[in-house]
């Protein structure tokens, strides 16, 4: 799970206690976990893909990709990662969200 306090957790879903707290970037939006390459991904708003090695919860890397590159899915089938971007128009004010520059979109690709 990822956490507003720059945390993933990683929960036994069966016992639902906690097994690790790793370190995420600021404005975590989406975790996933790739059980054949036994990694866990935690995607941020501040532009970094935090890889995990799910065995030892210690993280393997720390992939930058952009501001706004915060939401992704995971194909498990080809070990890809698909993350939505676009390009900030205004900076957000107060905390708010971002307005987006209309045409920017972009799809982001993240393999091994």
């Amino acid at each position: 799970m990822g956490c507003r306090n720059q945390k993933m957790v990683v929960v036994d879903g069966n016992a639902g206690s906690i097994l690790a707290s790793i370190p995420v970037g600021k404005g975590c939006d989406a975790t996933a976990y790739d059980p054949v390459l036994k990694v866990a991904y935690a995607s941020s708003g501040d532009g970094t893909m935090t890889v995990v090695n799910g065995d030892s919860y210690a993280v393997e890397q720390l992939v930058s990709t952009q501001a706004t590159a915060r939401t992704f899915t995971l194909d498990p089938a080809q070990h890809v990662l698909y993350l939505v971007a676009a390009e900030i128009e205004v900076p957000a004010a107060g905390g708010g969200r971002p307005k987006l520059r209309p045409g920017s979109f972009q799809l982001l690709t993240i393999s091994r």
